[in-house]
């Protein structure tokens, strides 16, 4: 289940940890930039609920703000970990399946199927899902200041935020083009 669902469970953690608490449990939080995710999630509302003015009209500093704190994968593990002892965070890569695998469900059969196996993740995007206009230099640079925080929070200072991956995405228009 993606973020934005378990984001918007907060008040049921502590419950959910107690239910568990006799039960060896694992939670397992996969992180995704944020620059990709919200557009992700532009994209996934935009048909229904979100307004039809476009991505960067959207995307006000209290949105990107409000989405980092509260529903960022980032903001999730916080969450998750204060409840429970057994939280890992992995990277959406073509690697996930395998890390989990490997290193979360101890299961050597799976781990050596995907360690083998050529998996490649992608983000289908129809056209109907277009982010409209590309954002202002204002927009782009708090994404960015966000974005890297939030890469921090989740690896520390000393794994490198994807700033190549950030900015072909800007070039990109996250996805518009």
């Amino acid at each position: 289940m993606s973020s934005e669902i378990f984001s918007t469970w907060p008040c049921h953690i502590a419950q959910l940890a107690s239910d568990l608490r006799h039960v060896a449990t694992k939670i397992v939080v996969v992180y995704r930039p944020f620059y990709e995710w919200i557009a992700s999630v532009y994209r996934e509302r935009n048909a229904k609920t979100i307004s039809k003015a476009g991505f960067a009209s959207w995307l006000t500093d209290s949105v990107m703000e409000e989405w980092a704190a509260n529903r960022s994968s980032t903001s999730v593990y916080s969450r998750y970990a204060a409840h429970f002892s057994d939280v890992v965070m992995h990277s959406l890569d073509s690697s996930l399946l395998a890390n989990i695998a490997c290193d979360d469900l101890g299961a050597p059969r799976a781990c050596a199927w995907f360690q083998g196996a050529k998996v490649r993740n992608a983000n289908v995007k129809r056209k109907e899902d277009s982010t409209g206009e590309c954002l202002s230099p204002a927009q782009r640079q708090t994404m960015e200041t966000i974005s890297i925080d939030l890469h921090r929070t989740a690896f520390g200072i000393f794994v490198p935020f994807p700033a190549s991956d950030f900015h072909d995405q800007l070039s990109n228009c996250f996805g518009n083009r």
